[in-house]
């Protein structure tokens, strides 16, 4: 079985729209898709990425039909859920201890709690836990050999 991987919202966005280090995303799209890795996230994802499209419809970036092609592409793709009431409590802990949102936490508890490196593109995120947990990956550097699980 291939070894998993947690992806936040950051990356999963880069799979639908162009932005810095979408091509670094698209290569572990097409890595995820060739059995290379696991993509693990928590049910949070699915939220946070709408919320994500409709600011694009709101801001004039995206119309209404290519914002619901996009979310119903992204519905299919195999990613493995997990559901954010068990992370709930060591995200709210690490949120508090490292000061940053319950909302990126959920991404970290997942992470740590697979045994799991977590990809992301948000550079905050990277910044304030990276010391900590050096399984936190920043996309910009990917694909090093140490990027995807072994």
């Amino acid at each position: 079985m291939a070894p998993p991987l947690v992806v936040d919202t950051s990356v999963a966005l880069k799979w639908f729209f162009d932005e810095p280090y979408s091509e670094q995303a698209l290569r572990l799209l097409d890595a995820f898709r060739e059995g290379s890795a696991r993509v693990l996230a928590p049910d949070s994802i699915y939220p946070e990425f709408a919320n994500a499209v409709w600011k694009r419809i709101a801001s004039d970036r995206l119309d209404i039909e290519a914002g619901a092609v996009t979310i119903t592409a992204f519905l299919a793709l195999p990613i493995e859920i997990t559901p954010s009431p068990l992370l709930l409590i060591s995200a709210y802990r690490l949120a508090l201890e490292h000061r940053h949102s319950v909302y990126d936490a959920l991404f970290l508890a997942l992470s740590l709690e697979a045994g799991a490196d977590l990809m992301t593109a948000d550079e905050a995120l990277y910044r304030t836990m990276r010391r900590q947990f050096p399984r936190v990956r920043w996309l910009a550097n990917f694909p090093n050999s140490s990027d995807l699980p072994m």
